[in-house]
C-alpha cells in the first residue's frame, strides 16, 4: 500500500503555464504519446483559459474545490466539488472558465491511449462505512508483484515504479474532505492511498468525500474497456 500527502508534493507549472500541478503517482511507460503509462495529479486552476493539449492521452477530471465550466467536444458542462468526474481526449484541451471568485482544485487521471485504460468515480461515505473493494473485478486482472520500499525526494513517482505497476492494475483513492481510518491510522483530507488487491479498505470517520480510481493495462487481445462497476 502507498500513502502520499499531496501537500508535501512539489507544485510545477502546467505545460501551457495556466496553473500548477502536483504529481501524486505515475506508472512507467514510454511512447511517442507520453513519457508515462498513467499519471495521477492534483491541479490548481488559477484563471480562465485552455487546458494543456496532451496528444495520444485520455483524461478523467474531477473537482476537489471550487466550480468551473468546461467547453468539451460534446458541449459545455458545469462542474463543482459534488459533480461526477468527466472524461475526454487529451487533444481536446477544453477551455475552462472559473465560476466563482477563487482558485479551483482538480484531481486528474491521464492514461496513454491504447496502453492503459482508467476510470474515476466520486464516493461519499458515512460514519463507519468502508470503501468498496469490489468496485472492480480483480479476478480478471494481472497478478501483483512484490513492492519494494520507496525512498528519496521523488517519493510519489518512485513509489509507483517500485510497486511494479507496469504490468498490473491500480486501485486508489484521494480523500477530498473528511477523515478516514485504516488499520488504526487516520487519513486526512488531501491524502492519496494506493491499494493492492489484497489490501484492506479504509472506513469513514464521520462523513467523507473521495475520488476512487481504477487503472489497468491494455494487454494484447484484451477488451480496452475498464471492468464494469458493481
Amino acid at each position: 500500500m502507498i500513502r502520499i500527502d499531496s501537500h508535501a508534493c512539489r507544485p510545477v507549472a502546467w505545460l501551457n503555464g495556466g496553473g500548477l500541478t502536483r504529481e501524486l503517482a505515475r506508472g512507467p511507460g514510454s511512447s511517442a504519446q507520453a513519457e508515462f503509462g498513467w499519471r495521477l495529479s492534483l491541479a490548481d486552476i488559477e484563471r480562465d483559459g485552455p487546458f494543456s493539449s496532451m496528444a495520444g492521452c485520455d483524461r478523467s477530471f474531477a473537482l476537489v474545490e471550487g466550480a468551473i465550466s468546461l467547453e468539451l467536444p460534446d458541449g459545455r458542462v458545469l462542474l463543482d466539488a459534488r459533480s461526477d468526474p468527466v472524461s475526454f481526449a487529451g487533444e481536446a484541451a477544453p477551455m475552462a472558465e472559473l465560476r466563482v471568485d477563487s482558485i479551483c482544485r482538480a484531481f486528474n487521471l491521464i492514461v496513454a491511449r491504447g496502453r492503459w485504460t482508467g476510470r474515476m468515480r466520486r464516493v461519499r461515505l458515512t460514519d463507519g462505512e468502508g470503501l468498496d473493494a469490489d468496485w472492480a473485478d480483480w479476478a480478471d486482472w494481472a497478478e501483483p508483484t512484490e513492492p519494494t520500499e520507496p525512498s528519496g525526494e521523488l517519493q510519489a513517482m518512485s513509489a509507483a515504479d517500485a510497486a511494479g505497476l507496469g504490468k498490473q492494475p491500480v486501485q486508489a483513492c484521494f480523500l477530498c474532505r473528511g477523515r478516514l481510518i485504516l488499520e488504526g491510522n487516520q487519513i486526512e483530507a488531501g491524502e492519496y492511498l494506493q491499494f493492492g488487491p489484497a489490501d484492506p479498505m479504509p472506513t469513514a470517520i464521520g462523513t467523507a468525500s473521495l475520488i476512487q480510481i481504477l487503472i489497468r493495462p491494455i494487454l494484447p487481445g484484451s477488451d480496452a474497456a475498464p471492468p464494469p462497476a458493481r
